[in-house]
Parts: structure tokens; C-alpha cells; sequence
């Protein structure tokens, strides 16, 4: 047995909808670099929209206000151009006027379970055999990741190719 997925590592910030336990996918997101800032702004009724991304005194991490007048969730997560956004790190009732400025340093753990869905957001700690890890900052952009079983002992090895 073989999968082979591809990571592409452009970060950005999204007001997520979130349904139950579950983050759905929304359109409301834009790409952020380190050293950028942006704001969460309400347009008209109920369209929210990020400020373009400026410069930061910070060059080390970014930052994401909530410029509405309301406690909402924030989150950080990856783009590519086949998926809109993906959310990796959720941040529930930041604040009116508050800003998330997290030392984000990625590392990408891969695990073999059955036990989850692909929205579902984990409460907790995955439990199960981490069959590989590496930060995502010493990756190149675009990594394509085969996943294989030893036929001998059933253990999953995931490589990058």
C-alpha cells in the first residue's frame, strides 16, 4: 500500500465557522507572512474581511487582530492553490480589538489512526503511533510525502520524496 500526499507551506489567518465540534470550511481568510500584520474587520451585516497584510516591527512572527465589536474566533492554518485554507491552530473568542501574535514554529507530526475525522477540531493530544515528524520551516514550499507499510513487520514509514 502506498499514498503520497504534498504539503505546500503558505500560511495565512481565517475567521473560521465552526458548527458543533467541527471547523468548516469558510472563505473568509488571507495569506500572512512573518513580520505582517492584518486585522479582522466587519464590512457590511454579516461579511467579515481581512485588511491586506502590512509591515510589523516584529519581523519574527505575525500578527492577526479582531477589529469588530465582538468576541470571535481566529484561526492560523495553510493554503494551496487546490485548497482554499486549511485549519491548522484555532483561537475560540479572541476579543474585540485583541490580537493573536503567535510564535508559530510548525512541526508537521503524522500519525496513523482511524479515530478522527479530517474537520474535526482535537481537544486533546493525539494518542497512536507517530510515525513521523519535521518542522515545516525546513521544508521546501512544495514537499510531496509517500506513505508505505513494511510488508514484513506492518509498520507505516512516510518518506519525502
Amino acid at each position: 500500500m502506498a499514498f503520497t500526499c504534498t504539503y505546500t507551506s503558505k500560511v495565512g489567518v481565517a475567521f473560521p465557522q465552526v458548527e458543533g465540534a467541527d471547523l468548516v470550511q469558510g472563505n473568509t481568510f488571507t495569506d500572512l507572512n512573518r513580520g505582517e500584520t492584518t486585522s479582522l474587520v466587519q464590512a457590511k451585516g454579516d461579511t467579515f474581511t481581512f485588511t491586506p497584510p502590512e509591515p510589523q516591527e516584529d519581523q519574527t512572527t505575525f500578527s492577526a487582530y479582531n477589529k469588530t465589536a465582538k468576541m470571535r474566533s481566529l484561526s492560523l492554518g495553510f493554503s494551496t492553490p487546490e485548497e482554499p485554507f486549511t485549519h491548522s491552530l484555532f483561537f475560540k473568542d479572541v476579543p474585540a480589538n485583541y490580537c493573536i501574535s503567535p510564535d508559530f514554529h510548525p512541526i508537521l507530526q503524522c500519525y496513523f489512526t482511524a479515530e478522527y475525522q479530517e474537520t474535526q477540531i482535537l481537544p486533546n493530544r493525539i494518542y497512536g503511533p507517530l510515525i513521523w515528524q519535521q518542522s515545516l520551516e525546513s521544508l521546501p514550499q512544495d514537499t510531496t510525502l509517500l506513505l508505505n507499510q513494511d510488508h514484513e513487520t506492518g509498520d507505516y514509514i512516510l518518506e519525502p520524496q
